[in-house]
């Protein structure tokens, strides 16, 4: 999808979402001169919503690709897609060390710098980031371990390789 389509996308989004919130608070839309105001705060704060989501998604893509998984999608078919990978990536994750889930979590999910991390766990600094390190390559061993046992013929018919 080129950026103008992508742009023309929210807009139109932006303004399906404004609409719904009107129609589902009909009741709360003041009369008179006062809607448009209200409809522009409607509006406002969808696409803000939209800005943070992007935002949102633009982070998870990059923390993705710094354990080797790469993924860009551009349209619905592709954010299915990209579900399905995201669930593939939780599997993944459900089979590490809880020290090593719950490490990868506080950095990926709640965005904590290493320092942080360390404060949280009560390790120094350098052992938050060693394990955090040991932590990523865990992962990427997990999701590829996954990813051969999905396209193995066996695995396809639920037996062994």
């Amino acid at each position: 999808m080129h950026l103008i389509e992508h742009a023309e996308f929210l807009a139109d989004d932006a303004v399906a979402d404004t609409f719904l919130t009107a129609w589902r608070k009909i009741d709360d839309v003041p009369g008179g001169s006062e809607a448009l105001p209200w409809l522009y705060t409607v509006a406002y704060r969808a696409v803000g919503h939209q800005y943070r989501t992007s935002r949102r998604h633009h982070k998870l893509r990059e923390k993705l690709s710094a354990v080797g998984i790469t993924y860009m999608a551009d349209d619905s078919a592709e954010l299915v897609v990209m579900g399905h990978q995201s669930r593939h990536v939780m599997n993944a994750l459900s089979k590490l060390r809880p020290a090593d889930q719950e490490l990868l979590l506080l950095s990926v999910w709640e965005e904590l710098s290493s320092s942080e991390i360390a404060t949280v766990l009560g390790i120094s600094e350098a052992a938050a980031k060693k394990r955090f390190t040991r932590a990523k390559t865990a992962l990427t061993h997990s999701f590829q371990r996954l990813e051969r046992t999905k396209a193995s013929p066996a695995a396809q018919k639920g037996g062994a390789w």
